[in-house]
């Protein structure tokens, strides 16, 4: 994600320029996908539990 689309989406949650900078990219983008998953743009990925022999079976 380039720096306007950054900016643009940081705006769409509400916070102020210095927001945008003081907080951590990861943080930030975190509750960009956040927005995202509440306005319908994307699905919330669900996590699967697997079992040790399905773990061992992924190598």
């Amino acid at each position: 994600m380039n720096r306007p689309w950054f900016e643009f989406y940081s705006l769409q949650l509400g916070m102020s320029r210095l927001e945008i900078f003081d907080l951590p990219y990861g943080r930030t983008m975190d509750l960009i996908a956040c927005l995202s998953i509440f306005n319908g743009g994307a699905e919330q990925k669900v996590k699967k539990r697997l079992t040790y022999d399905e773990a061992m079976g992924l190598r």
